[in-house]
C-alpha cells in the first residue's frame, strides 16, 4: 500500500509541474500576441502567420496539460487518506510490537 505522505508529496510534485506548463502556456500566449501586434505596427514586413498559429496551439496544449497537472495534484493531496497515529499492536512469533502515537 501506498503511504499517505507519499502520496501528499507526488501531488504537490504533480501541481508544481501543472503551474509549470500554466507559466509556459502564458509565455506562448504572449509571444502571439507580440508578434500579432508587430504585423499590425509594421504592415510592410515580413511576418509569419504560421509561427502566430504555433504559438497559439503549443499555448492551448499547455493550458490543458496544466489545468490538468494542477487538478489531479490538488485532488492527490487532498483526498490522500490521513495517517492514522492509533497505537497498533501486533503479535508474532519473536515478541509483541507496539507502534503508533501516545
Amino acid at each position: 500500500m501506498v503511504e499517505p505522505s507519499s502520496l501528499r508529496t507526488a501531488g504537490w510534485i504533480t501541481v508544481g509541474g501543472g503551474v509549470a506548463f500554466l507559466s509556459g502556456s502564458a509565455a506562448l500566449f504572449l509571444l502571439a500576441d507580440h508578434q500579432v501586434s508587430d504585423a499590425r505596427s509594421t504592415p510592410n514586413s515580413f511576418h509569419q502567420p504560421d509561427l502566430i498559429e504555433n504559438y497559439r496551439t503549443g499555448g492551448q496544449v499547455l493550458l490543458f496539460a496544466g489545468l490538468a497537472g494542477v487538478g489531479t495534484g490538488l485532488s492527490l493531496v487532498l483526498f490522500a487518506p490521513k495517517q492514522s497515529n492509533a497505537p497498533h499492536v501486533s503479535v508474532g512469533l519473536g515478541g509483541i510490537a507496539v507502534s503508533g502515537a501516545f
